[in-house]
């Protein structure tokens, strides 16, 4: 729905919705709106180490997770 909206063309753009955006779906209300943009903006605080392991790269474990991250940070 949000990509046939036009609200989403990749995946970045999720960190550009706002719950206006959200609350012109159809079966969305202020609440649930809120919500998604709630969860949006906790997403934003996960390490980018726990990031790399969610992302199930074959052989890479939490601990090479963790000094990945920490060799690539900026």
């Amino acid at each position: 729905m949000f990509v046939a909206r036009g609200l989403l063309k990749d995946i970045a753009d999720i960190y550009n919705l706002t719950a206006q955006d959200i609350m012109k779906l159809d079966r969305f209300k202020e609440k649930s709106a809120g919500n998604i943009i709630d969860g949006i903006n906790k997403s934003k605080t996960v390490p980018f180490g726990r990031v790399l392991f969610a992302i199930g790269i074959r052989f890479v474990g939490d601990t090479v997770a963790k000094k990945l991250a920490l060799h690539f940070t900026i």
